[in-house]
């Protein structure tokens, strides 16, 4: 997938949007690789141009999600970074955090399927299980690619409107079926 820049709040690049149901999240370790979707609908940029775009400059991670009624709510990372694909593209995330979204990434609240800190999880797809469940693989269970700790909180690679895709942002948003629209975009400091 070729970089897409929007304007927001400075240039950002854009890593994922979703704006319908048109493509499926639910995808292969290969292509969550190298991205898959439509730059001007949904998709997902890939890991290996995530990679390339954080591994040397220091960057903000800005997520938000669009609820009913055309409500945006958003969430800013100080600093976001993911290893290579050897590394499994762990995710680096640091705070603190700011926004109107709440933060469902880095946290130490709650523990066992709850636990939604993230910082140090390694991406995981139906084909790749590298999540802390010892019972099963997360993006199988739930369906999309993501950083999973023990599944629930703060994924946005769900199925869409689809109660199946549980907690998508915890607390603020329990049920994917509340989502209309999500973007991750990344800007230097």
């Amino acid at each position: 997938m070729a970089n897409h820049r929007e304007k927001a709040h400075g240039y950002f690049e854009v890593l994922q949007r979703r704006i319908s149901g048109s493509i499926d999240f639910n995808r292969s370790w290969s292509e969550y690789v190298t991205g898959f979707g439509n730059l001007q609908g949904n998709f997902w940029i890939g890991n290996d141009v995530i990679y390339q775009l954080t591994r040397t400059e220091n960057v903000t991670l800005y997520v938000s999600i669009t609820l009913a009624g055309g409500v945006t709510k958003y969430q800013e990372y100080q600093s976001f970074s993911m290893g290579n694909n050897s590394e499994k593209y762990r995710l680096f995330l640091q705070g603190p955090s700011q926004g109107t979204l709440g933060d469902s990434m880095v946290s130490t609240e709650y523990t066992g399927k709850l636990n939604r800190n993230l910082p140090g999880m390694l991406f995981s797809t139906y084909d790749q299980d590298n999540d802390r469940k010892s019972n099963g693989n997360c993006a199988s269970l739930y369906g999309g690619g993501w950083w999973f700790n023990w599944c629930y909180v703060g994924y946005l690679n769900g199925p869409w409107k689809d109660s199946q895709w549980s907690s998508p942002w915890y607390p603020t948003v329990t049920t994917g079926t509340d989502i209309y629209g999500t973007l991750i975009m990344i800007r230097p400091n």
